[in-house]
């Protein structure tokens, strides 16, 4: 659960000064009656802080997600994307950065995302909120514990951030509630009011849609636009809420070593394949399904999340991440956890590495000051049985060099 409020841009001021900053762009005329362009280009990476380059919707908004409503309901993490997505956009449509922190959103923070979490991104692919045509800044703060059906009210509220929460439902045009987030004023299109995380997992839990979550709190005519880009997945709706889960691609991770035609699988245009090697102890022959990336994976995993590696050179597999959902690799079998980069292509240089469930192979070197080699791991999912050193080693904070 968020412990802060959000976009308290400024040094964190609550003075006109600052808010006057989150306004936006003019009021278009055109955009009066819906005569404006329902659709807008979607922003497919995003370069998050110091973190590198992630992909919005397959990496960032999942992991954001994570981090910021950890164990709400579906229809609210649905809410949740679609306000994270418009904070985002907002943003970089002005040219402005996004960091990993409480003053914006926070996408690193020790946790992984889950199914439901990538599930809720996307069923909303490419959702974003405006109003009147101008993108909207969507404020969200944990805001007060609730308990009621009314899910208003609460009195417990251990961030203090309850004070900054607009409830705006059935309301519309200047009668909607503007937070004391941004500039409020009748003219600033940008602050429609600021989304409360307990009050949305209330909401969700009595039975409200995404889509009645975001009128609740943004005002009825709060206009709903699906961006368009290669990233994003066509048609998705915020409905009317109680959507069937998303189908989990099968595939990644599935043990093919005595049938090639287990990996008979398409993501996004891409086919399945065989990745099978030798046991040089036993001469057992192993083999999983994989895919061809770049960037990122297109596909999930009965087996847990996914990581676009790049085991050879100049060649991107989607593996696995060792995490406990696969027993840190037991389930597949053949493979250990070890470190590797991320495969980007000829877009740059990998920025990222995770520990995955990868056949034995030449595993990610480090070498301390005094010369004493080692290897990185991810103490997440493996165990050093030597000595951890800290900054040798490139991804987060988890990757350690581990000297024995």
């Amino acid at each position: 659960m968020r412990p802060t409020l959000i976009a308290l841009l400024c040094a964190g001021l609550l003075v006109s000064a600052c808010a006057t900053e989150l306004g936006g762009p003019a009021f278009d005329p055109s955009c009066e009656d819906g005569n404006c362009d329902q659709s807008e280009r979607a922003f497919c990476t995003v370069r998050v802080g110091n973190l590198g380059t992630k992909d919005v919707e397959l990496d960032y908004l999942p992991n954001v997600l994570a981090c910021e409503n950890e164990t709400a309901g579906l229809e609210s993490l649905k809410a949740q994307a679609v306000t994270a997505r418009s904070y985002l956009y907002y943003k970089l449509a002005r040219g402005e950065s996004i960091s990993n922190s409480q003053g914006d959103q926070v996408y690193s923070c020790g946790r992984r995302p889950s199914a439901l979490h990538r599930q809720a991104v996307e069923e909303t692919s490419g959702i974003v909120l405006r109003y009147r045509g101008a993108r909207v800044a969507s404020f969200f703060v944990a805001g007060a514990l609730q308990s009621s059906a009314t899910c208003t009210g609460g009195t417990s509220d251990p961030t203090s951030t309850e004070p900054f929460v607009t409830y705006n439902q059935g309301l519309e045009g200047s009668r909607v509630v503007q937070s004391r987030l941004g500039l409020r004023d009748p003219q600033n299109f940008a602050n429609r009011g600021c989304m409360s995380q307990n009050g949305a997992n209330c909401l969700s839990d009595h039975g409200s849609s995404a889509l009645d979550i975001l009128h609740f709190y943004y005002g009825s005519d709060i206009e709903v636009f699906n961006s368009v880009g290669s990233c994003i997945v066509p048609g998705a709706d915020l409905g009317v809420g109680g959507s069937d889960p998303v189908e989990t691609v099968t595939g990644v991770g599935d043990d093919c070593s005595f049938d090639a035609n287990a990996c008979d699988f398409e993501s996004q245009g891409r086919t399945g394949e065989c990745l099978d090697w030798f046991d040089g102890n036993t001469s057992t022959l192993h083999g999983m399904c994989t895919l061809g990336c770049e960037g990122s994976c297109a596909a999930s995993s009965a087996f847990g999340q996914t990581f676009c590696a790049e085991l050879e050179p100049g060649q991107g597999t989607c593996l696995v991440l060792a995490s406990e959902e696969n027993r840190n690799c037991a389930d597949l079998g053949g493979t250990i956890a070890q470190v590797v980069g991320n495969h980007v292509g000829s877009s740059g240089q990998a920025s990222d590495h995770e520990g995955v469930c990868a056949p034995p192979g030449n595993p990610t070197s480090c070498q301390t000051a005094q010369g004493l080699g080692g290897e990185c791991i991810d103490t997440d999912s493996m165990q050093c049985g030597g000595q951890l050193h800290t900054g040798l080693c490139p991804g987060g904070a988890d990757i350690r060099c581990c000297t024995r």
